[in-house]
């Protein structure tokens, strides 16, 4: 992880960046989150990677390539690739998060839905709505857990997030017009490979490449024809497959919820009744009582 760390934050702008901050992710993107309120010294710094800033509150001495930003709270500040960015003076007591892009993942991205490479973000404040908000939180979630199937779980959230913020974040390839509407012949078949494939290894770990690779498509194209010929997203078919997979334990009696949830590839007993509370509307203890209740009444 150091090493993904240095390769796409760099050396930070705080003093003891790796102790005051967590690091989320995979090896093309990390979401930083302090783990309390900051003292922001003045000063610049640049990386490779793209950065996507999102105050917690209003930040109001942001200098980037010289020029004062205010970065708004709950609002996204796109800072390229190569960009001197920082504080002009010192900021006490802020809050933020801080999502680095690799810059090769960037361009696959473009590339393959653009046609296009080395996209430019404008340096302005683009207010944060709910869904790029909730894909950061199920990203750093799956960062931490690290269940079964994480890495593929990584790789899909990382390439929506990148989507989503070429679609909503002002930059000079946004008016390219695309033709995705173009019929792929046997789109269907190879799908049901890696349909197969989720089913066979719902409870190991793999990755979105991996998934691919079963149906012959690249990563963008896999999920963007796995939604099409599905109508849902690869990851949420995944976890679906999971859930299914631990409601057929429960109902069964021989299994606790503990050992379901190992069984089904959550890496513990607390998230995996997040997962099923979220997706069956009860928690598993509850699923468990109703045919508990089912066999004494009949």
């Amino acid at each position: 992880m150091q090493e993904v760390v240095d390769r796409l934050v760099g050396k930070g702008p705080l003093p003891n960046f790796n102790r005051i901050v967590g690091m989320y992710g995979n090896s093309r993107m990390l979401v930083a989150i302090p783990h309390f309120n900051v003292d922001l010294p003045s000063g610049q710094h640049a990386h490779a990677s793209y950065e996507f800033l999102i105050p917690s509150m209003t930040m109001a001495f942001g200098i980037i390539e010289n020029e004062g930003f205010v970065g708004a709270k709950d609002c996204i500040v796109p800072i390229n690739p190569g960009q001197f960015h920082g504080a002009s003076r010192l900021q006490p007591g802020v809050h933020f998060i801080s999502l680095a892009v690799d810059n090769r993942l960037m361009d696959e991205v473009t590339q393959q839905v653009f046609g296009k490479q080395r996209v430019f973000f404008d340096n302005e404040n683009t207010k944060i709505d709910f869904n790029l908000r909730m894909l950061i939180r199920l990203f750093v979630n799956e960062a931490q857990n690290k269940q079964s199937g994480y890495r593929f779980v990584l790789d899909h959230l990382s390439q929506q997030i990148t989507i989503y913020l070429l679609r909503t974040i002002k930059n000079d390839i946004q008016s390219t017009v695309v033709k995705t509407g173009q019929p792929v012949p046997n789109a269907r078949k190879d799908i049901d490979k890696a349909i197969d494939f989720l089913h066979e290894n719902y409870n190991r770990d793999f990755s979105l490449n991996d998934l691919a690779e079963v149906s012959s498509f690249s990563l963008y194209h896999f999920a963007r024809i796995f939604k099409k010929e599905t109508g849902k997203t690869p990851y949420r078919y995944f976890l679906e497959i999971k859930i299914e997979k631990a409601k057929q334990l429960l109902e069964s009696g021989k299994t606790t919820v503990t050992e379901t949830g190992y069984r089904c590839g959550f890496s513990s007993s607390s998230h995996f009744s997040r997962v099923f509370r979220r997706m069956v509307g009860m928690c598993p203890s509850e699923y468990c009582r109703t045919f508990s209740d089912k066999d004494v009444s009949g």
